[in-house]
Parts: structure tokens; C-alpha cells; sequence
């Protein structure tokens, strides 16, 4: 499979809906239509370290592809290449990495202000769906099971300098708890709302994770990314907001939240001009 022409297609490889695909599949579709597949949080490999085992890999992917209706001998399906190029390389996105219960989430969303997908890894399998850019927040905020909001009120803290940059794009599983850690308090942080927030970070989880928020900007690459956090503990579910100061000071906020309050300060933090 040499590339994405736009070549006829055999009757049945054009898909009404989305579709699923190995691993190694979306390393060679990535191959095949320049694009990279490997955005936060994905962490696809690069299969074939010898150029006669690509060359097979990529037959057999075109063979299995073919057999699922996801290519003909020449080209792709039209729906694969449209979702996964929203996938790779959409204008504005939001990945999502963490577990809540006993599900884990390895999730990104994309979309060109027309049309987005939803992509989810299960292992070694990844289902892509097209959405409408309107629900990209909810679909995603959905895929967590309902909880209660965390007791009491929103908290506010300073954070020490060297917390700033800790816990971005991370991919490895204690990510979200390096994220959620409130760090080494200024002087400026006031006394019982470092408690407070020390007391929800003390409690035992059930699941914590973090979504991250990129536009591409007129120059094509992306601006500085937006980070939220949600964390489950046995009294309840929290989100966690950052924010930095006019003077460069960071702040981190916790505050008690449901599936609601999830998705509102999603779509605050993504910016509802989407």
C-alpha cells in the first residue's frame, strides 16, 4: 500500500461508520498517508526493523485490511483516511489518559471545526468513531462512570516553581498522580487549604487521569497545551484546574464534581468558541 489515492474502491470498502484496527495496522495506514499516528496519548511502535520485514508487515496489513473492508488492493477506504487524518492531524484535539474503577482510558479526540472522531485504545486494538465537533466533550467525559462530587469546597493552592512543567505529557501509568501531586508550597499558600487539598490527596483512589486540550494554531503547530485532571477517592470525585498568575505563579484548584461538573469545566478549559 504505496500511499492514499484517491483510486475507486471495490463495492463494500467504503464504510457508513467507524471501524477498528490492530496496532500495526494504524502504523502502516500512518506510513501510508504521511500522518503521524502517534499523538499524546498514543504510543504506537514502529513495527519491522529490517526493510524485507516492513515490506511483509505491509502486505499482510494490506491483505488484512483488505479482508475487512477497510481497503482494496490500490487505496483505502475513504472513511479510514478521513478519521484518521481528524485523528492525527486535526485543528484543535483532546486526549484523555487514566483509569476510574477497574477501566483504564487511552482516548483522543479530533476535529476540524466540521467533523470530529473519537478514538479509543483497547490494547492492542483502536476503535475510531466519527462524532460532531459539539459532543467531542461529551463523549469523552461520558466514558467515565458516574460519581458523586468529592465533600466539601473548592480549594486553591500555590505551587513551588519546579511543579510548573511536572506531569505534562506524560505517558507512563503514574502520570496522573505525578500530575495531581500539589508539590512544595510558597509562603503565599494559605495554611488550611494546603491541608484540605493534602487531606483529598490523602484519601484512597479509585482512579485518577488527566485530559489535555491542543489547538494548532495559523502557523500549524500546536499552541500550549491546556491540562485538567479528575481524581476519585472513596469520598467522592474531583477536578483538578491549573492556572498561573500575572506574575508567573503557578495555582492548582481542587473542586468537588460529578459526570456535570466534569464536562462543564471541559468545555470551559477547550473554550466553547469550538
Amino acid at each position: 500500500m504505496a500511499g492514499c489515492p484517491a483510486g475507486s474502491l471495490r463495492k463494500g470498502a467504503t464504510l457508513a461508520g467507524g471501524f477498528e484496527c490492530s496496532l500495526l495496522e494504524l502504523d502502516v495506514i500512518g506510513d501510508a498517508c504521511g500522518l503521524d499516528v502517534r499523538p499524546f496519548p498514543f504510543d504506537v511502535p514502529v513495527h519491522g526493523e529490517l526493510i524485507e520485514d516492513r515490506v511483509r508487515l505491509v502486505a499482510a496489513v494490506q491483505r488484512s485490511l483488505t479482508g475487512k473492508g477497510l481497503a482494496d488492493r490500490d487505496s483505502l477506504a475513504p472513511t479510514v483516511v478521513r478519521l484518521v487524518g481528524l485523528f492525527a492531524r486535526p485543528q484543535w484535539s483532546i486526549g484523555m489518559l487514566g483509569s476510574a474503577g477497574t477501566q483504564t482510558y487511552c482516548v483522543r479526540t479530533g476535529s476540524d471545526g466540521r467533523s470530529a472522531v473519537l478514538a479509543q485504545r483497547w490494547g492492542e486494538l483502536v476503535r475510531f468513531d466519527p462524532i460532531t465537533p459539539e459532543s467531542v466533550v461529551r463523549e469523552l467525559v461520558r466514558l467515565l462512570p458516574p460519581a458523586k462530587p468529592g465533600p466539601g469546597a473548592s480549594v486553591t493552592i500555590a505551587l513551588a516553581n519546579e511543579s510548573r512543567t511536572r506531569g505534562r505529557h506524560r505517558r507512563d501509568d503514574d502520570a496522573p498522580d505525578t500530575f495531581l501531586q500539589p508539590g512544595r508550597p510558597t509562603r503565599t499558600t494559605d495554611g488550611a487549604q494546603l491541608g484540605i487539598a493534602r487531606d483529598i490527596l490523602r484519601r484512597p483512589r479509585a482512579g485518577a487521569g488527566y485530559f489535555i486540550v491542543t489547538e494548532r494554531g495559523p502557523n500549524g503547530r500546536d499552541g500550549e497545551p491546556q491540562t485538567m485532571s479528575w481524581l476519585d477517592t472513596d469520598a467522592g470525585r474531583y477536578v483538578v484546574l491549573s492556572s498561573v498568575g500575572a506574575d508567573g505563579q503557578q495555582y492548582a484548584t481542587y473542586a468537588p464534581a460529578d459526570l456535570q461538573r466534569v464536562e462543564n469545566n471541559l468545555e470551559r478549559l477547550a473554550g466553547l468558541r469550538h
